[in-house]
């Protein structure tokens, strides 16, 4: 019997890390898909004034609104300190907002299957969304 469990063993670990890891990849895709969509949103929206700059950061106050709410719909610290926001914005209604969102894989999960030979990084996990201006 202890054979059969030397044999055994490790393939079942390795399928239990599995599913753990391409479990929570999967709840990051569909967590930044969702903040892509509600950034899109916000992007969408008429601005007051889109000339308007932050005076620390330099920064239009637009794509600042957008980034906020992109961090804001993600649920996770880590994914909120590893998320890349790019943000382009149409200048007249009806002109594309493009919201893409970019995640290294190994800040979604950790690399639990490395020492079978099956590693995370240098994979990315990438989200868009364009809806039309408002």
């Amino acid at each position: 019997m202890t054979a059969e469990l030397i044999v055994t063993m490790p393939i079942v670990v390795g399928l239990i890390f599995a599913m753990i890891e391409i479990g929570m990849v999967l709840v990051a895709q569909q967590q930044i898909e969702n903040a892509a969509r509600i950034g899109c949103r916000v992007g969408a929206l008429p601005a007051d004034d889109p000339g308007e700059v932050d005076p620390s950061t330099q920064r239009p106050l637009h794509e600042i609104a957008v980034e906020n709410a992109v961090k804001r719909a993600l649920s996770n610290k880590r994914l909120i300190e590893g998320v890349h926001v790019q943000f382009d914005k149409g200048f007249n209604t009806g002109d594309p907002v493009r919201v893409k969102i970019t995640l290294p894989m190994n800040v979604a999960a950790p690399d639990m299957l490395a020492f079978l030979g099956f590693s995370l990084q240098g994979h990315t996990l990438k989200a868009e969304c364009v809806m039309r201006r408002e």
